[in-house]
């Protein structure tokens, strides 16, 4: 579902990230990964600036400010911009969540629907190994796949043109 609204000197977008591969007649009946299903927030303050909810934060009423440059996309930490991430050098920043402080990794580019995508992941910054989500990363739309630790997938619904077969969401 996409939902544009535009505020005074403001655009916001609402991305729902849902399961990937059912039909409108299964949402009748309960699907396992229905549950993970969410939806985020994001407020435009100028073209290439804008701050966005839920998606790294678990709160539709908390933010992070993100400004895109060049394909590098900064955040806003303790009132400056850092890294988020270089989709041109395949480089990931240091981003603090829920008070753990997480090293943003790349994985490895795929292509989906005629779509290159970076697959990234957040490693806990003291080195131990969590099963952690992989997000599909897009340069201008930013996370559009969701991977969790279980295999299920969730897409923003505003992204695919169709939801993936099974083929394709094995492939990677």
């Amino acid at each position: 579902m996409f939902i544009c609204q535009y505020a005074v000197g403001q655009k916001t977008i609402k991305f729902s990230y849902l399961v990937n591969g059912y039909s409108i007649a299964d949402k009748k009946k309960p699907f396992i990964g229905m549950d993970l299903e969410f939806s985020t927030i994001r407020k435009y303050s100028h073209d290439n600036e804008f701050k966005e909810s839920r998606l790294f934060t678990g709160s539709n009423d908390d933010y992070i400010f993100y400004k895109i440059i060049n394909q590098v996309w900064y955040y806003r930490r303790n009132g400056k911009w850092v890294l988020f991430y270089d989709y041109k050098n395949k480089k990931g920043g240091v981003i603090e969540l829920f008070k753990k402080t997480y090293v943003i990794l790349f994985k490895k580019q795929i292509k989906i629907q005629n779509q290159r995508l970076h697959i990234i992941s957040l490693k806990v910054g003291n080195g131990l190994s969590n099963h952690n989500p992989e997000y599909f990363f897009n340069p201008v739309d930013g996370v559009v796949l969701i991977r969790t630790p279980s295999g299920i997938l969730l897409d923003r619904k505003d992204y695919l043109k169709k939801p993936l077969s099974y083929t394709e969401s094995t492939k990677f």
